[in-house]
Order: structure tokens, then C-alpha cells, then sequence
């Protein structure tokens, strides 16, 4: 259903060189300008030569982390995209600072679960630059693997210097990149840029797909799956004809609206079902790395609600064969 999608619908390029490569290796002019349909050959095509293991590098070999685990087992990660902070030592909520990272950093690289760490969104630095500050302070703060997500299309090649500037390079890549589509089968000229450059510098890419069941996505698990999956398999598709080889980690992260308050749930029963479904395709069925929420919370207390939902979450991704679970340290 997902290559059915793909092939009679497509997905939306907003990046016109990309656009054009796209159409030039077999994709084909959908309805509107922007948009390219994917014949299911050309996916199975890429599904086919995508790595089927990554690597995410430390600073040090001792803090590699290869994927998919030997022992069939999970790494974790910390969340990114959190504007608030509870503070451990007052227990009082406020605004992210960047003073925080070096906490995060601290928490992270103690804990032997967690397998890298994500930059937060910070305030104290000027927003259309959080992403460089917030980079730049994690990545001297750890040995670790880092995740970096760029904010603006003008901050991506900053964030490739950063890391390269920091230890990282082609045959060891200290840093991998958030992709994300922009549900309903869109993708912006900055992710699709994120993607390009990903592929110059050696980073891996985690192709994340984030669509909110009654919302960008139909109601049902199957539906807000079949968005996910058919999003994800669009990116891969995209990283064979814009940046051969780059190892892509498959990464549905999904949500489900509360009708009566329009929230994004990401811990109740129809978004459990929703990531193990698109999990299990992505993963067992198409042989990639897999990564999605593992832990996290609806609740914004650490509270009985939280642990329920994170025992729950975390159980139900990696019995479908997940091998990163994110959110750790994450509520609401």
C-alpha cells in the first residue's frame, strides 16, 4: 500500500535541483509542480542498496555504537525538541536554557543505555541560531555520538563544519542527522539540503517521518502506519538518488490527536500500535535500521501515568524489533 502510494500519488519536493534528479533517474511529474511520483521499481530499487548497518562513532572507538545490535537488543537516546526543563534541583519548570546542555551532556554520557545524545532546543541564544549554539555546546561536552537536527537551510552547512571541526569525518562520523518529512508526503528544501550535505560529509541520516493520526494522518494505526511508512520509504528513495550510500535509519515517529484538546499523544494506545506496525514493516520487512519513540510520556509529571506509559511504549517498540528508542528524559 505504501509503494501504491508512492507510485500513483508521490510526495512533494520543495528543493527544485532535487525535483529534477529525482525526475531524471525514473521518477515521474505528479499533479502538482512540486510533486514527483515514485515508480514502486525505483523504491524497491533503493530499499534494496541502502546500508543494512550503521555505525554511529563516538570520539573514541570505545563509545561506537554498530547497528543493528549483535545481541538483537536496543540503544537509546535523548530527546530533542523539548522547549521546557524541569530543573533537578528545584523541581520548578522553565524555559530551556543553554546553560542546560551541559547537564544533559553530563546525564547522557554517564549512562551506559544511552547510546548517543540529542542537541535541545535552548533559549538564551537567538532562535534562528539555537540549533549552531546548542551543537556546538554538546559536542564539547561529550565523547558521545550526537544527533543534530538543523532549524534553518542556512544553518546545515554550519553544522556540518561544526562536527567536522570537532573529530568527525567520513570514515567516522561523530554526528548523524535528523531528516524529517512534512506530513501529509512533503519535504522541505532544508531537509532535502540536510540530506544532500549529510551525504558529502559521511553522516548517516535518520529519515524521520512524524505524522498525527487524525490530523496529517488518517485516524486508524494502519493508516497513521501506512503515512510513516510510505514517508520513510520516500526518503530512502530520495538519499539513493541524492546521496548514494549514506546509511539512512528508519524513523517513524508518530502521534495521535485528543479530539477534545487537539494534543499530540505519543503514548497511548493507538500510537503504541501505530510505531510497532511501521517498526515491524520498516524493520523485519524491509531490512533497515529502525528507530522510534521508546520512552517518553503524555503525563508532564513524573508520576505513576509516566512510568505506565514508558514501560508500555518501551516494551511494545522493542518486542517489534526497534533498534534505537528515543525520549529518554522526555515528559508531555
Amino acid at each position: 500500500r505504501a509503494k501504491d502510494l508512492l507510485a500513483d500519488h508521490g510526495v512533494a519536493v520543495v528543493h527544485e535541483a532535487a525535483r529534477g534528479r529525482l525526475l531524471a533517474a525514473g521518477g515521474r511529474p505528479g499533479r502538482a509542480a512540486s510533486q514527483v511520483c515514485l515508480p514502486r521499481a525505483m523504491v524497491a530499487e533503493a530499499v534494496a542498496a541502502a546500508p543494512k548497518r550503521v555505525r554511529l562513532c563516538g570520539k573514541r572507538p570505545g563509545r561506537d555504537v554498530s547497528l543493528p545490535r549483535a545481541d538483537h537488543g536496543f540503544i537509546m537516546r535523548t530527546g530533542t525538541g523539548a522547549h521546557g526543563y524541569v530543573d533537578p534541583a528545584t523541581g520548578g519548570y522553565r524555559n530551556m536554557d543553554i546553560a542546560d546542555v551541559a547537564a544533559i551532556a553530563a546525564i547522557g554520557t554517564g549512562l551506559d543505555q544511552v547510546g548517543f545524545i540529542a542537541h535541545p532546543f535552548c533559549y538564551g541564544v537567538h532562535e534562528l541560531t539555537s540549533d549552531i549554539h546548542s551543537v556546538a555546546e554538546l559536542i564539547s561536552r561529550t565523547d558521545k555520538h550526537i544527533w543534530l537536527q538543523p532549524y534553518n537551510v542556512e544553518n546545515v552547512e554550519y553544522l556540518m563544519r561544526i562536527v567536522g571541526i570537532a573529530g568527525g569525518s567520513r570514515d567516522r562520523p561523530i554526528a548523524s542527522t535528523i531528516m524529517c518529512s512534512f506530513s501529509p508526503l512533503e519535504f522541505k528544501v532544508m531537509d532535502v539540503e540536510a540530506l544532500i550535505q549529510s551525504g558529502r560529509a559521511g553522516l548517516p541520516v535518520h529519515a524521520c517521518s512524524l505524522p498525527s493520526a487524525g490530523g496529517t494522518a488518517p485516524l486508524s494505526a494502519a493508516g497513521n502506519a501506512l503515512m510513516a511508512v510510505a514517508e520513510v520509504l520516500a526518503m530512502v528513495t530520495l538519499a539513493h538518488v541524492l546521496a548514494p550510500g549514506t546509511p539512512v535509519i528508519a524513523t517513524p515517529l508518530m502521534f495521535t490527536l485528543d479530539m477534545a484538546t487537539g494534543r499530540a499523544l505519543h503514548s497511548c494506545p493507538e500510537s503504541l500500535q501505530a510505531k510497532a506496525l511501521a517498526v515491524d514493516v520498516l524493520g523485519r520487512g524491509a531490512g533497515l535500521v529502525t528507530h522510534t519513540y521508546g520512552m517518553g510520556s503524555d503525563t508532564p509529571d513524573v508520576d505513576a501515568q509516566s512510568m505506565a506509559e514508558r514501560a508500555m511504549l518501551g516494551q511494545m517498540v522493542a518486542l517489534a524489533g526497534a533498534d534505537i528508542l528515543g525520549g529518554v528524559g522526555q515528559l508531555e
